[in-house]
């Protein structure tokens, strides 16, 4: 849409192979791949992420200040490829969606510069740990028990 600022174009998920996948294991990494095209820069663009359950419980939410600087900010006109990585052993087994939007408050047009929502869905199992796919909660975390 040359009317956009700036537009997600398409999503792929990766894993650590870089094969296209939507199932993977709590032991690696969910990698979100994010084609991109910029029609004009947008100062002060942002990316917001969130997963969630399939019945809409938020689990991890995350933006594209998270890691100090912002790399959507000001991009230049053209196409962009950019990589999200959820580390390895960070949730737990099920089923996930994927959130997008990306927003300005200083775009030319519109805040909400490109809102795709729900733009993909994977699933998480647990092979190595005891408990496996019958662990609970959100998180797959292995927490060390130390006994001094």
């Amino acid at each position: 849409n040359p009317q956009k600022e700036f537009q997600l174009l398409a999503v792929r998920l990766l894993n650590e192979r870089n094969e296209v996948t939507q199932n993977f294991t709590c032991d690696g990494s969910v990698i979100l791949e994010l084609s991109c095209f910029v029609h004009s820069r947008v100062p002060g663009l942002y990316g917001y992420l969130m997963i969630s359950k399939n019945d809409g419980t938020c689990v991890l939410e995350a933006d594209s200040y998270d890691s100090g600087e912002n790399p959507l900010d000001n991009l230049s006109v053209g196409s962009h490829m950019v990589n999200i990585a959820i580390p390895p052993r960070t949730l737990g087994c099920g089923d996930y969606n994927i959130y997008l939007n990306f927003t300005s408050s200083m775009s030319s047009k519109n805040f909400d510069v490109d809102s795709p929502g729900i733009v993909a869905s994977f699933h998480l199992d647990d092979f190595t740990s005891r408990r496996g796919n019958k662990r609970n909660g959100h998180f797959s975390l292995l927490l060390p028990w130390r006994v001094r």
